[in-house]
């Protein structure tokens, strides 16, 4: 398959005021050609999303949910991103949930976040379908499609799952109880390779469909009252022992959203027939003690039945909730009786009984939407009611078991050569005896039983209503060890507590119960033979414990049951250390890196992976780095057995300088190098000290950036997966990352008329400073064109009332906005000679200067502009002839002049248009196409128009403008205000219908306040969005978004601010990005400031 690769230029216009501004598109063709009778069929990635959101979250807060990455198929996909369709309407058109943020392990995602236009549908901000066109993606309007590039430049198969954490914004004013939904899908932009082709290797997105309603969704519902209820009862909670000895406390947690008020609050516990409340101990709000409530409760003593078992706190004042989940508590005391109160006894011949609990709430809200009804009585809480609150389990006998170090050997945590107590409790009914009691506990293989260190002497504590008996097991006596106890290596330990009473019954009452402790030692190997590599005890193991209580029970009461056989179990699992992975960038080009570290394309990165062993014991460890791709293409890699903290050369790892385990176990890890997912693994097999030791595992390996072009401003990130086995082939998995950035050259093209010799022709908008006119030899400009000065007033005019025979003069801007250091080299500027101009008899005039007025050279002719175009002459090899940004210097600026001639055959024309674009330019001398970024889709073309007498088309074509207005003096930073004034004016001679103008806030800046002229405004969180039933020739609409920078960006004053219109005949939307100044351009209009 051959594939043919060309960029076409178009323009559009778009007018307003005294400002210009032009939307230009690259398009780029990728016409495939296969040979006749050849079928291929690629395998592809399988992007797939997974979203966990909260059933109930409360009305008025941010809430957090996860979507889930990852790629299902058999090959890697490039460019993953995920769609989410936001229900910013909600149930009443403005009532929902938008978007705040996203970030993976705490580094943030950039998100491009869109409203469904009244038409329904957004183009993707990037996806395209196969003939290159931007994917349509429709839903309901007011909704937000927020789209997220994930953080790497390729995804394969077998990477870790990415779990992104979203942060949403629930509308104060949401429906309670009205379910909405959140609809997602994955894609990955590029496909299956990293090439922009979209005609051959297409963007993979599941589900494809535009329509949102047919993807994926998850439910969740509006909440105004959450609950939660807690006990104190054993087992953490959910078991007891019956009797009146057995008091414990439950506490009910009540949250109100934040800023909700609600009057005559009320707390509702219609207690279980079997519990006896003891108390009411403490009402709070707001975590404060209170004693402004009136109570109902239920009488002591005895369980009750409806309505006699109803608890109800009701607040005297007005509670507001807080973004605390415990807004009100009320804590009280209870206990499980022997009878319930129908007589029946709580306990039958099945020894336990499950107990469960709901509560509700009540009160007066008045919702702050109000197309909402009120509500007096019961309010609404999803939680309560939709499963129980809490379970508990009332028992005849009741055990819990815990195990926790009680000598450690010097490596924290849990590691072999531990000393471990276990302790065994238990709790006898109030109305049952215990004979012939026996607790067997069995603990794995890993663990041998331990009695020679100080507090190990196996022991029990026992209390009945006989009193108090204290003292030491025996061995062969009333305990009994049998190990190995079966052919897994087990240990059985059977503790007669009745021969250790004497022969007697245990005797419930009295809060009879009982606590035995003894001791254990993690081993070094297991006795019996495991799954596992080797015999040691590894990293990831667990050791399991259970135990359990069997005897002969008898109820004291009449009706009590006799349990011959009765056997409660319980148990405890200790868990042997996993090893931490780490990995930072630990140089670049040979030189330490700060944090976020920037690399340039062609750089020597040298990352550091660190893998720290508790215990350096284990099974099939693997530690593998994938790189991202194009940004990294990973071939080779040799290891060199030495430990050094100097940097290796490209494609060579070693031992860092914190590396302990080479010299522990003389393992020299193999490389392994997967091409295709572009992995490195270094593999370290399996290993078995023969005593209990931490070491630690150091690599340093580097690589070099290639000079493939990638997204703007985009961060990326490297992932480190940890893979080991335990001893029972279960594989632990750890997960590291380190994020950075690209340095790349970002180019922006403008182009404008500077000038005519026409003196009836009108140059509009204004330009920020004169030109020569055209035919004049000299300077065109005086002074210095920099960013500052482009930021107020771009250089893109265009002229009017122009005749045949008119010389003009236009003038192209290249502005590099990107961080490269060296700047952008190879720089190829192109002219298409549209019909209607000529070139002049004393040719074009070209002049090539810097913003700075510096004169530069070109390759070839002036008239080449017009053919191959130009190529601007680098300075140096480390110095491109358009520098780094500068927001003063303009040095980081380009300008073309030159003349051509009118020349139509008619003297009566309507609109010429010229334009001229950027082909080629690179991030270092000498690469030119083979490193040529206007391959990656940038935008890097625009057009002047001259206009005659003649009438212009009939299209609706708005002009937008937005500008960031600070105080004088101020830069940008943090706590400083800033008004972002934007301006539509329909300059075309037809009506818009259906306008909307939405601006979309960065995350930087916090919304205080917004004013507009005319339309219907709407806030979604960060997105303001203006709705016009009409847009008449020549009207004009402004609107003041007020905001204040939360966050400082990366470069100080260089907020930048997008704003969009879409109206009913408008192929697409129309974008404007401003940025913040703190002077305006002498152009005569007025402005305000921030207060």
């Amino acid at each position: 398959m051959r594939i043919i690769r060309a960029t076409l230029i178009n323009h559009r216009v778009i007018k307003w005021g005294n400002y210009m501004s032009k939307v230009y598109t690259v398009l780029t063709l990728v016409v495939c050609l296969g040979v006749f009778g050849l079928s291929v069929v690629l395998a592809v990635p399988v992007p797939n999303l997974t979203l966990n959101v909260p059933s109930a979250p409360s009305i008025g807060e941010a809430f957090t949910f996860t979507a889930v990455f990852q790629n299902t198929g058999t090959t890697p996909g490039y460019g993953p991103f995920v769609d989410m369709v936001l229900p910013a309407t909600g149930a009443d058109g403005n009532d929902g949930v938008t978007f705040i943020s996203a970030q993976y392990l705490s580094i943030p995602l950039q998100a491009d976040v869109q409203t469904f236009p009244a038409g329904g549908c957004v183009s993707h901000p990037f996806a395209r379908d196969t003939s290159n066109q931007r994917l349509d993606v429709c839903g309901t309007p007011g909704d937000q499609l927020v789209t997220i590039r994930l953080p790497f430049g390729s995804f394969v198969p077998s990477q870790p799952p990415v779990e992104i954490e979203v942060t949403a914004q629930m509308s104060n004013l949401a429906d309670v109880g009205t379910a909405l939904a959140i609809q997602a899908r994955a894609g990955f932009e590029f496909g299956a390779d990293p090439l922009r082709n979209p005609c051959c290797d297409p963007v993979v997105v599941f589900p494809i469909e535009a329509d949102t309603s047919l993807w994926g969704s998850t439910s969740f519902t509006p909440a105004l009252i959450g609950a939660s209820k807690t006990s104190t009862a054993e087992e953490r909670g959910t078991e007891t022992a019956v009797g009146a000895n057995f008091v414990y406390q439950y506490t009910i947690n009540m949250n109100i959203p934040d800023g909700v008020t609600v009057n005559n609050f009320q707390v509702i516990d219609d207690l279980a027939n079997m519990l006896v409340f003891v108390s009411l101990d403490d009402v709070l709000v707001n975590g404060v003690s209170t004693g402004a409530y009136t109570a109902t409760l239920p009488p002591t003593g005895a369980p009750q039945n409806p309505p006699n078992n109803h608890l109800s706190i009701t607040l005297t004042n007005p509670i507001t909730g807080t973004l605390a989940d415990d807004d009100v508590q009320v804590v009280f005391s209870y206990y499980v009786a022997e009878v319930d109160a129908d007589g029946n006894p709580t306990i039958d011949v099945s020894g336990e009984r499950l107990i469960q609990n709901t509560v509700s709430a009540a009160g007066d809200w008045i919702p702050a939407d109000a197309r909402d009804d009120a509500f007096s009585g019961s309010l609404p809480c999803p939680v309560c009611g939709a499963a129980p609150l809490h379970a508990l389990w009332a028992r005849a006998m009741a055990l819990q078991k815990d195990s926790a170090v009680f000598i450690d050997n010097g490596v924290p945590g849990v590691n072999p050569g531990d000393i471990v107590q276990n302790t065994i409790v238990f709790q006898l009914a109030d109305n049952f005896t215990a004979a012939s009691l026996i607790i067997e506990d069995i603990f794995t293989d890993g663990l041998a039983f331990h009695d020679s260190s100080p507090g190990c002497t196996p022991s029990y504590n026992i209390t009945d209503s006989n009193g108090t008996s204290t003292g030491a097991f025996t061995i062969g006596s009333d305990l009994t060890i049998t190990s190995p106890f079966d052919a897994q290596g087990r240990t059985q330990l059977l503790f007669d507590v009745s021969a250790a009473l004497g022969g007697g019954s245990m005797v419930g009452g009295n809060g009879a119960d009982g606590t035995i402790t003894y001791c254990t030692v993690i081993l070094d190997d297991f006795l019996a033979p495991v799954p596992g590599n080797t015999p040691g005890v590894d990293l990831g193991d667990t050791l399991s414990n259970e135990a359990n209580v069997q005897g002969q029970l008898t109820g004291t009461n009449p009706g009590d049951p006799i349990i011959p056989n009765f056997r409660e179990e319980t148990g405890a699992d200790l868990e042997i250390e996993n090893g931490v992975p780490s990995k930072v960038i630990y140089a670049v080009n040979g030189v330490p890196c700060g944090v976020p570290c920037e690399l340039d394309p062609g750089d020597l990165v040298t990352y550091r992976i660190t893998y720290d062993l508790p215990t350096s014991d284990f099974d099939e460890l693997t530690l593998t780095d994938f790189l991202p791709l194009p940004v990294f293409a990973i071939s080779s890699m040799t290891f060199n057995d030495i430990i050094s903290g100097t940097a290796p050369g490209e494609n060579n790892a070693q031992f860092g300088p914190g590396d302990s385990f080479r010299a522990l176990s003389g393992i020299v890890p193999s490389v392994l190098i997967d091409s295709v997912n572009n992995t490195v693994t270094f593999d370290y097999g399996s290993y078995d000290h023969p005593t209990t030791v931490s070491s630690t595992i150091d690599i340093l390996f580097t690589v070099r950036t290639t000079n493939e072009p990638f997204a703007h401003d985009l961060t990326l990130v490297n992932q480190l997966m940890a893979n080991e086995q335990n001893s029972f082939n279960v594989t632990a998995q750890g997960v590291a990352a380190t994020a950075f950035g690209i340095r790349q050259p970002f180019l922006r093209v403008r182009k404008g008329v500077v000038g005519t010799d026409n003196p009836s022709s009108q140059i509009t908008p204004s330009l920020p400073l004169p030109f020569a006119p055209p035919g004049d030899p000299g300077a065109p400009w005086s002074g210095t064109i920099n960013s500052q000065l482009l930021d107020g007033t771009d250089i893109n005019a265009d002229v009017f009332n122009a005749d045949n025979g008119d010389l003009i003069r236009f003038a192209i801007i290249i502005e590099n906005v990107g961080d490269s250091p060296e700047g952008a080299f190879d720089i190829i500027v192109r002219d298409i000679l549209e019909p209607g101009f000529a070139i002049p008899p004393g040719g074009i005039n070209l002049t090539v200067r810097r913003g700075d007025g510096t004169v530069l050279s070109f390759n070839g002719n002036e008239l080449d502009l017009f053919s191959t175009g130009i190529e601007l002459v680098d300075p140096n090899a480390t110095e491109g002839v358009c520098q780094t940004y500068d927001l003063t210097s303009g040095g980081n600026i380009v300008v073309l002049t030159y003349d051509l001639l009118v020349q139509t055959d008619t003297d009566a024309f309507g609109r010429l248009t010229n334009t001229a674009g950027v082909t080629q330019y690179t991030y270092a001398d000498g690469l030119g196409a083979t490193a040529n970024f206007v391959s990656d889709g940038q935008v890097y073309a625009d057009g002047a128009d001259v206009n005659g007498d003649a009438p212009a088309v009939n299209i609706f074509d708005p002009a937008i403008s937005k500008i960031g207005f600070l105080l004088p003096g101020q830069l940008g930073i943090e706590g400083e205000q800033v008004e972002w004034i934007i301006t539509i004016t329909n300059p075309s001679n037809v009506t818009g219908y259906d306008v909307t103008i939405s601006d979309t806030l960065r995350p930087e800046l916090r919304l205080d306040r917004v004013e507009i002229s005319s339309g219907t405004a709407t806030i979604n969180g960060q997105t303001i969005s203006v709705y016009l039933p009409s847009l008449a020739p020549g009207e004009v609409v402004t609107m003041s978004v007020f905001t204040t920078v939360l966050v400082n960006s990366d470069r100080i004053g260089e907020i930048e601010n997008t704003v969009c219109a879409l109206a009913r005949d408008m192929i697409g939307e129309e974008c404007y990005i401003g940025r913040v100044v703190s002077t305006l351009p002498a152009t005569g209009e007025g402005f305000r400031r921030v207060p």
